[in-house]
Formats: C-alpha cells, sequence, structure tokens
C-alpha cells in the first residue's frame, strides 16, 4: 500500500444478499456480487460504540489519545484488527465489547472479478 493514502482498515470474506460475513457479524449494505468480496475503510470513517448495537462486534485491544482523536484498535470484528479514530478523548478501554458501524458510501468496494482484469 502507498504511503500517501494513509491508513486504512482491509475487510475481505464471503459476501451474500449483499451481506458480507465477517468474525464479527455481517456487514450489510454491501453493493457486490455474491462470491469474496473486499472493502475498503479508512479510521476516521467508522463510527464505535460501546457493544451491543448493530454492526460489527469486537473486542478493544488498545487505545491512543492523539490530541484530536482517540485511536482504538479492535480485534475479533474482522479478520485482523480494525483501526478506528474515535473524535476527542474516548473512554474506551481495553478488553470493551464495541460495536463498530460503518456507511455503504464511505467504503471503497471491490469483488475478486473486478481485481483480476
Amino acid at each position: 500500500m502507498a504511503d500517501f493514502i494513509g491508513q486504512i482498515n482491509t475487510f475481505e470474506g464471503p459476501v451474500s444478499n449483499h451481506r458480507m460475513l465477517l468474525p464479527g457479524g455481517a456487514l450489510p449494505g454491501v453493493g457486490l456480487a455474491d462470491g469474496i468480496g473486499k472493502i475498503y475503510c479508512r479510521p476516521e470513517d467508522i463510527r464505535i460504540t460501546a457493544g451491543g448495537g448493530d454492526g460489527l462486534s469486537g473486542v478493544v485491544l488498545q487505545t491512543q489519545f492523539m490530541g484530536d482523536r482517540t485511536r482504538v484498535w479492535v480485534s475479533d470484528a474482522g479478520h485482523e484488527p480494525i483501526i478506528v479514530d474515535a473524535q476527542g478523548r474516548s473512554e474506551f478501554r481495553a478488553g470493551q465489547a464495541v460495536t463498530l458501524d460503518m456507511r455503504p458510501e464511505q467504503m471503497i468496494m471491490l469483488d475478486r472479478r473486478a481485481e483480476s482484469v
């Protein structure tokens, strides 16, 4: 990945009925054909809330306050840790259950057929 692009999360998994199936649940609203798909989403485009909501379930690995935002690393939602940038100082703590929500218009979606062309 090129450095100028910046931080980005990658989600890859099976797509069925416009939902990508991931370890933390199903990601709805995916505009991909059934099969294996790949989605990219920037850390600032992911909303994080305390566990129990609609979205991908995960667990906070660690947090780092960065002045204007808090960077949160989340496991168990995808196949690799997901980075989320929450505005301001967040109260999330390591070990806490959280829910991640992404809007389809903020995702970059590719299916395997598009990559092989």
